[in-house]
């Protein structure tokens, strides 16, 4: 069962989940549910989310060619193209703030009563599968999903802890080329359930 979209369906207003998984997880049948090696992000999933929601962002910087007889540009050249998944995470357990450090679950390690993890990055970046999983805009019940089969969390998250709200870091992934996708899924894919199909 997909997410509840009222009509019009393609103007969404809806909570959506994020999930990781090792690099290069396939991504699962749009219809179906999220299993396998995919994890949800957040102990409580997307009630561990702050309000801004989650942010799928895709920049891009570009070259102009302009000739001699003209100020206006005759060709663009595109020099960069990302994906971006970001989130603001309000779990502080270390099964989640393993993603802010570059870590996976096994490197959190249990001594007795107590639970850690490194805060060292060290220098290799870790990467990871992440897929965004939200409403159809198609259609009530049915899914959507953003699938980067490889990205690296980029973030420098801050954590800020007060007497009067949540303490809430910010995460985001940035696609990495990967050259085992199918020719032009190599940074992700966006997807809808579309009940006429």
């Amino acid at each position: 069962m997909g997410f509840a979209n009222a009509f019009p369906f393609e103007v969404i207003g809806s909570p959506s989940e994020i999930y990781v998984g090792p690099v290069g997880t396939a991504r699962p049948a749009i219809g179906a549910a999220v299993s396998g090696a995919w994890v949800l992000l957040g102990k409580r999933g997307n009630r561990s989310y702050a309000e801004e929601g989650v942010r799928v962002n895709s920049p891009a910087a570009y070259n102009y060619f302009r000739g001699l007889a003209s100020a206006a540009p005759i060709k663009a050249f595109r020099t960069e193209e990302d994906v971006l998944c970001q989130v603001s995470l309000a779990d502080l357990t270390l099964e989640s703030l393993i993603h802010a450090f570059n870590q996976v679950a096994a490197d959190v390690t249990e001594t007795g009563i107590t639970r850690t993890i490194n805060l060292s990055r060290g220098l290799s970046v870790l990467t990871v599968a992440v897929l965004v999983r939200a409403p159809s805009p198609y259609m009530d019940g049915g899914n959507s999903q953003f699938w980067l089969p490889s990205a690296a969390n980029v973030s420098s998250p801050e954590f800020v802890i007060r007497r009067d709200n949540a303490t809430i870091y910010a995460l985001e992934w940035r696609a990495m080329y990967y050259d085992d996708a199918t020719d032009g899924e190599e940074m992700g894919v966006y997807e809808a359930e579309d009940e006429t199909t």
